[in-house]
């Protein structure tokens, strides 16, 4: 009995180790993990992701359709019969390639006399020789290529801007939770004073006056806690759904992540080396667009001009029937359009213009925002001096107070209102040069910067 007892024992221990590994540790997030995880889970970047995705199977799709494709027709009836193979493949942009096969019947097969039966087996190469452009299932392939270049640039641009949202939400998630931890200790004091203030009071050593005013001081304390409590729940809950996790998984908030100064290094050494403005038409997923916009334009104005020329084909043939080889030149050509061609050039034309204008415009307006940005780091290095002047402005108070409170010139509520001064004022400092780190990320991203 002992030793079934002993069994169950172990079982229970080994569920319960199993669930805390596979629910307790896996709900802790670190800076690292939530960065991974929100990539994957976010809304936009999975839309993205999808639309590439179907882009892709658009051009294989068209692949398949240049690639061999075999066809077979026929009709039957009790006067004729009709057969046809025919397989196609295109070679080049202008050249493709058809092997077909065709039999016909007078009446039904079986029927009538062999000699009713044609059949024929042929070999056909056809060539765009003038103008050579590609051919319209071409055209379409380079506009859907076009279409998954701007999709896969502007995935990269989200991905990152994501992982700075990410990081932005975090440290203001930890700046908040330092503020409520103050809150709770400043409220433990404050409610200790009235403990004591109630007991003087029953030994009749305080009066009503100084109990009301305790009373006070914790009510207000317990404002500020409450306040405090609700900014951090919902920053924490607009992080978590940001990232797409549960509200009440764990968060593991730390100034020290590793992440974070790795990151603080590796931005500042990147800003330093790189001329932001050099790269931006390789980079930024706007100008991306606008460039290979202005690229398709380019050719769509030459397969507008070779509309209005003379088109030449070649077709060469040869019969496995009988043997018969033939090459022919075909010549298509519209003499009279009534000016619809030089119509199509001219929309072409200013379309392109169009597209340079756009383009010009969208350049100047990431130059000012990045000369934006470089301007609000500049304030912000000094709200950092500002900051860092309070603190030690507040450090100095602090000091002050501890020494009159030894000297009992001032109450030990005056000096837990200075200490508190001086913890958040630390916070500020932090705040400001998280400020600083974020906004760096935002140039940086503009020079093709990564977070990893």
């Amino acid at each position: 009995m002992g030793r079934i007892n002993r069994y169950v024992f172990l079982f229970f221990l080994f569920l319960s180790l199993h669930l805390i590994f596979a629910y307790g540790f896996s709900s802790v997030f670190t800076l690292d993990s939530v960065i991974k995880w929100g990539i994957e889970h976010n809304n936009t970047i999975e839309d993205l992701i999808y639309k590439i995705d179907a882009t892709k199977r658009t051009l294989q799709r068209i692949d398949a359709e240049r690639d061999w494709q075999l066809n077979l027709s026929g009709k039957y009836g009790e006067d004729k019969t009709d057969l046809s193979l025919k397989a196609t493949k295109y070679l080049t942009d202008t050249l493709n390639i058809q092997m077909s096969f065709s039999l016909n019947q007078d009446g039904n097969i079986g029927l009538s006399p062999q000699e009713n039966v044609k059949n024929k087996a042929a070999i056909t190469i056809n060539e765009r020789l003038y103008p050579a452009i590609c051919d319209d299932m071409k055209k379409n392939y380079i506009k859907t290529y076009n279409e998954l270049l701007k999709l896969k640039a502007t995935l990269k641009w989200q991905r990152e801007t994501v992982k700075r949202d990410i990081i932005t939400k975090y440290l203001e998630l930890l700046r908040l939770r330092e503020l409520f931890e103050i809150d709770k200790v400043n409220y433990t004091f404050f409610q200790k004073k009235l403990d004591e203030a109630e007991a003087l009071y029953e030994m009749k050593e305080i009066d009503k006056t100084e109990l009301y005013t305790k009373r006070l001081n914790l009510k207000d304390a317990e404002y500020t806690l409450k306040q405090g409590k609700i900014k951090f729940e919902e920053a924490k809950r607009d992080f978590c759904e940001y990232i797409g996790i549960s509200k009440d998984c764990h968060l593991d908030l730390t100034e020290k992540d590793p992440c974070i100064a790795k990151l603080q290094r590796d931005v500042d050494l990147f800003l330093q080396k790189r001329d932001l403005f050099s790269t931006l038409h390789d980079i930024h997923p706007d100008l991306i667009s606008y460039g290979l916009d202005l690229e398709l334009a380019n050719k769509k104005i030459k397969w507008v001009e070779a509309e209005g020329k003379p088109r030449v084909d070649l077709k060469a043939e040869y019969n496995l029937s009988s043997g018969d080889f033939g090459v022919y030149l075909f010549l298509d050509y519209n003499i009279l359009d009534s000016g619809s061609q030089h119509l199509k050039e001219r929309d072409s034309i200013e379309e392109l213009k169009k597209i340079e204008k756009d383009l010009s415009h969208k350049v100047k307006k990431i130059r000012e925002e990045i000369l934006s940005i470089e301007n609000t780091i500049e304030l912000d290095k000094l709200r950092i001096d500002e900051k860092r002047l309070a603190y030690e402005k507040a450090k100095y108070e602090e000091q002050l107070a501890r020494s009159r409170l030894e000297g009992k010139t001032i109450t030990d509520i005056d000096y837990q209102n200075t200490l508190i001064k001086l913890k958040k004022s630390y916070i500020e400092l932090k705040g400001a040069k998280d400020t600083l780190f974020i906004d760096k990320l935002r140039l940086a991203q503009f020079g093709g910067y990564e977070i990893r």
